[in-house]
């Protein structure tokens, strides 16, 4: 067996914006993706589920707060073949984010993002969370290491 432990790093992001008037600061973090164990000879997908939370503050009041959340990068440049990387083995082990049953990406190549729209409110303050779900499809070929990792880039616009 091998336990797989995938830890997305540095996906705090804080967005200050330098536009006057009624636009939000907004930050995203997202909590650390924990596979645990991976057996190769396990015939079922492996699934682990995390949060994605949006905070907006300052402004709210006026406008509300619309943009789209991306995720990018990692060890391939291609989303849809998003994998886990042991330096110890050198070896990868495909896996992929998923937001309502649509692969997290850059909303291109058959990817979608999140788009995010917070209503004003009075206390000039709101948050929002979304669940993602890791997969690892199974019966994959790996060695047993401790190693597995990949990170991934956040991406905002309004």
């Amino acid at each position: 067996m091998s336990k797989i432990k995938f830890t997305v790093i540095g996906l705090l992001i804080i967005i200050n914006t330098a536009l006057a008037g009624n636009h939000p600061n907004c930050s995203v973090d997202i909590e650390d993706i924990i596979f645990g164990t991976y057996d190769p000879f396990e015939k079922h997908i492996k699934r682990t589920y995390t949060t994605l939370t949006v905070r907006c503050s300052h402004g709210m009041h006026k406008s509300g707060a619309s943009f789209s959340i991306s995720v990018i990068g990692g060890n391939s440049s291609n989303p849809q073949r998003r994998y886990l990387y042991s330096p110890s083995k050198n070896e990868k082990l495909y896996y992929n984010l998923y937001y309502r049953n649509c692969i997290l990406g850059d909303g291109t190549g058959g990817t979608c993002k999140i788009n995010v729209n917070i209503p004003p409110k009075k206390n000039c303050y709101s948050e929002v969370q979304y669940i993602l779900v890791g997969v690892i499809p199974p019966m994959q070929n790996v060695s047993a290491a401790h190693d597995y990792q990949d990170n991934l880039t956040v991406i905002i616009e309004y």
